[in-house]
């Protein structure tokens, strides 16, 4: 060490610190990681971590840990640690970088669910971390591994997306949506007639059809004239069916 050089009384005592400081961070790693990952597994968004779901939510994540101290243990057999930490870097600041990210869109699109508590927040510094971040991954090892790492990410972020998980915590990208289509119809709304020009024009159909019993279409004529009129892909249209209710029977007919 060259710290241990300068080290007053005896050059020893850096080395024993390190050694210290480097066992505590290894033991909080490995109480701490194996519950994020038993957490992960227990919301179902990866089906392929349910092996390593613990048997009740109270209940210490045995599998969870034996996992972490295999996928820990093998790369470090590998006797030289330096092929490995740009690799474990640079998942980190990916992780960072997407934290970043959300941050960023949902303090810009002033998400309510949002609520920082450090009072200088501002979402500019969350794009910048963001930016800072996806610059540290190029610096920090080979272009080559850079792109591999970031495949990596995206492939498992489309498989989380192709999964369908319909959790509590919501999605940012609803945010981003939501925001997106209520600024189209703000600026419908706020147009003018003379502002739209026929080549862009789209029907805004409301569809009348006659339903049986069960609620189902009884005659689709109607229904197929109006899917000429939107052949394309544009426009709006609503289908309903109007329910009238016979007077002392609790029975709904078409009106």
């Amino acid at each position: 060490f060259v710290v241990a050089a300068l080290a007053w009384p005896m050059e020893w005592i850096v080395a024993v610190g390190v050694i210290f400081s480097s066992i505590g961070a290894a033991l909080q790693t490995c109480a701490g990681a194996p519950r994020v990952l038993a957490a992960i597994a227990m919301d179902d968004v990866l089906p392929f971590l349910s092996c390593l779901k613990p048997t009740s939510p109270d209940d210490e994540p045995i599998r969870a840990i034996w996992f972490t101290w295999f996928l820990a243990s093998v790369p470090a057999l590998a006797g030289n640690l330096d092929h490995i930490s740009p690799l474990v870097t640079m998942f980190f600041l990916l992780m960072y970088a997407g934290i970043n990210l959300s941050c960023f869109f949902l303090g810009y699109l002033k998400s309510p669910g949002f609520r920082p508590t450090f009072s200088y927040f501002h979402w500019s510094a969350s794009l910048l971390g963001f930016v800072w971040c996806l610059f540290l991954v190029g610096l920090v090892a080979d272009w080559g591994m850079a792109v591999m790492v970031t495949m990596s990410f995206l492939s498992l972020y489309l498989y989380t997306k192709r999964q369908h998980a319909q959790k509590e915590w919501g999605d940012v990208g609803n945010a981003l949506r939501y925001v997106v289509a209520n600024g189209a119809l703000k600026a419908l709304a706020s147009s003018q007639s003379t502002d739209f020009h026929a080549k862009n024009w789209r029907p805004q159909l409301l569809t009348i059809v006659d339903t049986d019993a069960f609620g189902n279409p009884s005659n689709l004529h109607v229904l197929e004239l109006a899917a000429q009129l939107k052949h394309g892909g544009g426009g709006v249209q609503v289908v309903t069916s109007i329910m009238c209710r016979n007077t002392g029977v609790e029975k709904y007919e078409t009106c």
